[in-house]
């Protein structure tokens, strides 16, 4: 019986896509929950080193798609967060949004 090890660098893609669905799927909501767990991913996707995450395209997509959302984790970190560079990242959302719908599907 052959031992089948699976590859960090797949687990680790795989875990960046549900994140990322985890995201699209979300309620444009400033509920103390969904901000959280918006938080949350936003932390585990800066933590996942063998891919590279599509933080920009999140962080562009969140801001234009769920403004409600956006405003309220920006206002719920402190100003000393590592997330608050996030915060700053503008673009193109249609862009963003199909290059996150692209990675989710590779």
């Amino acid at each position: 019986m052959e031992l089948h090890i699976p590859n960090p660098k797949t687990l680790q893609k795989e875990r960046a896509k549900d994140l990322i669905e985890e995201v699209l799927a979300m309620k444009n909501s400033a509920d103390r929950l969904t901000v959280k767990q918006f938080i949350s991913i936003l932390n585990e996707l800066l933590r996942i080193k063998v891919v590279v995450s599509p933080v920009s395209e999140v962080m562009i997509f969140v801001s234009q798609k769920k403004p409600e959302l956006y405003h309220a984790a920006r206002l719920a970190i402190s100003h000393a967060s590592h997330l608050k560079l996030l915060f700053e990242i503008r673009g193109d959302a249609a862009l963003a949004e199909k290059r996150l719908l692209a990675f989710v599907r590779e």
